[in-house]
């Protein structure tokens, strides 16, 4: 520990590197195109980009949610339940493991993948929620939604909250993550979620995005109002392109907390408050103290392991000394 503080004492300045996630959107269509594309929400005119055909014979559709760090998506195919990750330049699937566990049976074709700040997995199975060891496949039962319909996604903010989407009512409910109970939130919000099951936060304003299903193989592209349940804005699908059809849609968002550049290391602001500020600073330093130890699983790259025992980049599944030792390398504003 003194170390540590001796560390602390004495940062220095250097070039900081590698600026990471962009905050596009990332989605399968399964509405019969089977394409895997990707759009910027903020840029409608913009247009949809298509990076792969998939071959839905052999998956029937995905649950997919980026990393913590929003690096790594991965996904549960189903009915396989193969869980692995997706390659966001070309679309290719690579599994990992076979999910295994309490009642992984009910996850065919229902479910979501989303994780938690504090590293945590979570799916669901439609009526129940679960926690899943993404280094074995095992997943964990932690209690029913004690909603008498079906929780076609569910979906996490930077802040650990998390909401899910029923399709017997087309309602927006918030969930207790230690026994899965779910409240609705407000009222209906009268748009078809049905089996569209694209839900997702935009963790760099925490800003709920999602499909919705309006019939004839064609979707709209919303977000939500968390005070209320009711659909805050529509957005001009059209402008995506053939690409975007809402119906069947998985999506999953590449952003961060904090919103801004961010680069390898930039985890909190200048209190230490978990979420990324655009620098790499003394913050970080303070927020890396509340992480020592392994990270969940023993999988590398949680929250703040970002380097081997020696400092060197790339996580080696323990937050440590050489954590500390790299960051000395990475002051600065990230670029």
């Amino acid at each position: 520990m003194k170390r540590m503080i001796s560390l602390l004492a004495g940062l220095a300045c250097a070039a900081p590197v590698m600026a990471q996630p962009d905050g596009l959107v990332y989605a399968f269509d399964l509405r019969g195109v089977n394409e895997f594309f990707t759009f910027d929400p903020s840029n409608a005119a913009g247009g949809a980009t298509l990076i792969d055909n998939f071959n839905v014979n052999q998956y029937d559709t995905f649950a997919i949610g980026f990393s913590v760090d929003r690096n790594t998506l991965w996904a549960v195919t189903f009915p396989a339940l193969e869980l692995g990750t997706i390659d966001l330049a070309t679309g290719a699937f690579t599994a990992t493991t076979i999910l295994s566990g309490d009642v992984v049976s009910g996850l065919d074709n229902v479910g979501g993948i989303s994780f938690d700040p504090n590293g945590t997995v979570y799916i669901n199975t439609g009526t129940d929620l679960l926690t899943l060891d993404i280094n074995t496949g095992v997943a964990t039962f932690v209690g029913p939604f004690n909603s008498f319909g079906l929780m076609i996604d569910i979906a996490i903010d930077s802040q650990g909250n998390m909401y899910g989407m029923d399709i017997s009512d087309d309602s927006l409910y918030s969930i207790d993550k230690t026994t899965g109970a779910a409240t609705i939130v407000g009222v209906s919000h009268g748009l078809a979620a049905n089996f569209a099951q694209g839900m997702d936060f935009d963790w760099s304003d925490d800003v709920l995005y999602g499909a919705i299903y309006t019939g004839g193989g064609t979707g709209q592209w919303c977000s939500y109002n968390l005070a209320d349940g009711t659909v805050n804005q529509l957005f001009n699908t059209t402008a995506f392109g053939s690409d975007f059809g809402g119906a069947e849609m998985e999506v999953a968002i590449r952003s961060v907390a904090g919103g801004g550049p961010v680069c390898i290391g930039d985890i909190a602001d200048d209190n230490g408050n978990l979420g990324a500020d655009g620098m790499v600073s003394f913050g970080d330093f303070l927020a890396l103290l509340g992480l020592l130890g392994p990270c969940p699983g023993g999988t590398p790259g949680c929250t703040g392991d970002i380097a081997d025992d020696n400092g060197n980049l790339g996580g080696d599944g323990m937050v440590s000394f050489g954590d500390f030792l790299a960051l000395l390398g990475l002051l600065g504003p990230c670029p």
